[in-house]
């Protein structure tokens, strides 16, 4: 099992805003990978919401893809799933695929 007391304690401890959403994001991953979807949704709702608080566009359109394989897939909320789909995509129409804005 992910130690998350630990990590939770080291993120907060980390004091800097756009590096705490994005072990928020990693750890969301890892969660996943270990099988603890409900953890690993919890997580990437947090972290998709903070980086939109922050403006961290490429971190928030990363954090719905992943909730879209967590919610939609693994914990086969269909629906939902489609929803979040829909949400990574306008973040990436605004970001691009590779986290840089779009051009034109």
């Amino acid at each position: 099992a992910v130690r998350r007391p630990e990590i939770s304690e080291r993120m907060e401890a980390l004091g800097y805003e756009p590096l705490r959403i994005e072990a928020l994001l990693a750890l969301g991953v890892v969660l996943e990978q270990a099988g603890e979807y409900a953890q690993a949704e919890a997580r990437l709702r947090e972290a998709l919401w903070a980086a939109l608080r922050a403006g961290h566009d490429a971190v928030a359109a990363r954090a719905s893809i992943q909730l879209v394989s967590v919610v939609g897939d693994r914990l086969a909320r269909h629906d939902e799933g489609l929803t979040w789909a829909a949400q990574a995509e306008a973040l990436l129409d605004r970001v691009g695929e590779e986290g840089l804005p779009r051009v034109g």
